[in-house]
């Protein structure tokens, strides 16, 4: 993939966009803002966790959108998000990432004006925990599809295989659900946005919840008390 950039004024800051960058353009990054080489290269290297910490005059977070497909049987971190790193400040934003984001392509082409770093930031960071919401949907749906076929005795097979991946990817969904709660806790904004936080603040506290109801269904499913049977004729 080609790296590709996005420069935006707004009246009191600007927001640099950086996808897929070069080592050249990290370079340029790190010379530009003042930010050490290796803080820039790090932003895109595989398996990052979210996570914020101070580098120099800026504020650094990595925050991971949910990437993967409906019907993809995925167990790890790295295939079922992707990341975001943001380097930001009063005057300047950056972002970095190697995947492209729908949101960020609108927010981009956008003509909306942003009064300030935090507000563009707000709303990027809701769209990224926004991306799970569908995927909450989906396993929660397809977990609920099992315990038909087990407790209405009903003629479809019952994969173990498939509930093994729903197991995995709800357990880390609510994982990076929660690592990022523990990030935008820590994130501090102006009295004007606290509204905006909050509502980022309560829309993963949603998501924690249902994955947290998921994740003990497909439990309940694949280590049932002794009282339930699964028989094994139904299971594939």
């Amino acid at each position: 993939m080609i790296g590709s950039s996005q420069k935006h004024t707004f009246e009191n800051f600007n927001w640099l966009d950086v996808k897929c960058p070069s080592e050249e353009q990290f370079a340029d990054i790190a010379k530009e803002f003042n930010l050490e080489i290796f803080a820039v290269r790090d932003s895109l290297e595989p398996g990052h966790l979210p996570k914020i910490e101070k580098i120099k005059d800026f504020n650094f977070v990595i925050l991971r959108a949910y990437t993967a497909n409906e019907n993809d049987n995925l167990s790890t971190v790295e295939e079922l998000s992707n990341k975001v790193a943001f380097f930001y400040n009063e005057n300047q934003l950056i972002t970095i990432h190697r995947t492209p984001f729908l949101f960020l392509e609108n927010l981009s082409n956008s003509e909306k004006k942003y009064d300030s770093v935090y507000d563009l930031l707000m709303v990027i960071f809701k769209q990224i925990v926004l991306t799970y919401t569908e995927p909450s949907q989906w396993q929660t749906c397809q977990i609920d599809e099992v315990e038909k076929t087990i407790f209405l005795k009903s003629h479809s097979k019952i994969s173990l295989e498939d509930l093994y991946f729903q197991k995995a990817e709800t357990r880390i969904s609510k994982k990076l659900l929660v690592l990022t709660q523990n990030v935008v806790n820590q994130v501090v904004v102006p009295d004007v946005n606290k509204t905006a936080l909050q509502d980022v603040k309560d829309n993963l506290v949603k998501l924690i919840l249902e994955y947290e109801e998921a994740l003990e269904n497909a439990n309940n499913l694949m280590y049932p008390p002794e009282q339930a049977h699964i028989s094994w004729a139904d299971v594939r």
